[in-house]
C-alpha cells in the first residue's frame, strides 16, 4: 500500500521537459543566421548590417561554450523550474551582446579605413600579426588563467554567486558572462583575421574555446593555444610564403 501511495505521488509530480533541444534549436539557428549574414553582407561599410552580423556570431559561437555551466546549473535546480536555467542564458547572451557592441563599433571604425578588406577582415599583415600576437600572448596572463579557471568549475561557481529565482538566474548569467569576457575577449577578436568571412575559422575558433571550458582538458590546451598563435603571428609577419598567401587571401 505504501508503495502504491509513493509511486501514485511520483507520478502527480509534473516531469519537466529537457530544455537542451531546445537550446541545441537555438545555437543551431545562431549559426545559420550569422554564415547566412556574412555571406549576404555586400557592403561592410552598412552599420546595421554590421551590428546584426557581431551579435549572431558572438551568440553561435559562445553559448555553445557555457554547456558545462548550463549542465551543473540543471544538476542544482533539479526537477524545479526551468525560468532559473533560462534566465541565466538570458544574462550570459546580455553580456556577450555588450561585447558584440564594442566589436562592431570597432570594425565600423575600422571600414572607413583602408585597413580592412572587402570581406571585413584586416588588410594589412602586420595588423594581423598583431592581433594573433596579442591573442597568443593573453593566453598566459594571470587574468586569463583567472578567467579560465572560474570557467573549469562551475559547482564553485555556483557556490559563491547563488541567487533563486528568474532575477538571481539572470544576475549569475549576467556575473558568467563577465568571467567568459575576461577568458575569451582576445579569442573573438580574431573575428578581423579570419572568423567572420569564413564559417569553417569561426567553428575552429569556437571547438577552441569549447575544449577550454572543458574541466578536464580546459587547463592543459591554453599554452598550446597560445603558443599556436604566436608561431602563426610569427610567421605570417616574418615568411614570404606567409605573406604572399595573405595579400592572395
Amino acid at each position: 500500500m505504501g508503495m502504491a501511495s509513493e509511486s501514485l505521488q511520483t507520478r502527480d509530480i509534473p516531469r519537466q521537459i529537457s530544455p537542451w533541444p531546445l537550446f541545441g534549436l537555438f545555437v543551431a539557428a545562431t549559426w545559420v543566421l550569422d554564415i547566412g549574414l556574412h555571406q549576404s553582407i555586400s557592403d561592410h561599410r552598412n552599420s546595421v548590417a554590421i551590428v546584426a552580423a557581431w551579435f549572431a556570431m558572438t551568440a553561435a559561437m559562445m553559448t555553445p561554450t557555457t554547456v558545462p555551466m548550463l549542465n551543473s546549473l540543471r544538476e542544482i535546480l533539479g526537477s524545479s523550474s526551468q525560468d532559473t536555467w533560462w534566465m541565466f542564458i538570458a544574462g550570459y547572451v546580455t553580456m556577450w551582446s555588450a561585447f558584440a557592441l564594442v566589436g562592431s563599433g570597432l570594425q565600423i571604425a575600422l571600414s572607413h579605413t583602408n585597413l580592412l578588406s572587402d570581406h571585413g577582415t584586416l588588410a594589412s599583415r602586420s595588423l594581423t600579426a598583431g592581433v594573433l600576437a596579442l591573442a597568443g600572448v593573453y593566453q598566459f596572463t594571470p587574468i586569463k588563467n583567472m578567467c579560465r579557471d572560474l570557467c573549469l568549475r562551475p559547482m564553485t561557481f555556483f557556490m559563491a554567486h547563488w541567487r533563486s529565482g528568474k532575477a538571481g538566474g539572470f544576475t549569475m548569467g549576467i556575473r558568467h558572462g563577465v568571467v567568459c569576457i575576461g577568458c575569451c575577449w582576445a579569442l573573438m577578436l580574431l573575428a578581423f583575421v579570419g572568423t567572420a568571412s569564413h564559417w569553417g575559422f569561426m567553428a575552429l575558433v569556437t571547438a577552441i574555446m569549447v575544449m577550454e571550458k572543458l574541466p578536464k582538458y580546459g587547463a592543459k590546451i591554453t599554452a598550446p593555444i597560445g603558443i599556436a598563435l604566436l608561431v602563426w603571428a610569427a610567421l605570417l609577419f616574418f615568411t614570404p610564403e606567409a605573406i604572399s598567401l595573405h595579400n592572395s587571401h
